[in-house]
């Protein structure tokens, strides 16, 4: 249970990261 929580967190953290580039890129 800890580990899926901690693993959610990392891809939630990468998503994060990959929106906000997608988002500098289109301006």
């Amino acid at each position: 249970m800890g580990l899926d929580v901690r693993n959610r967190g990392i891809f939630g953290f990468i998503w994060g990261e990959w929106r906000f580039s997608e988002m500098k890129v289109q301006r």
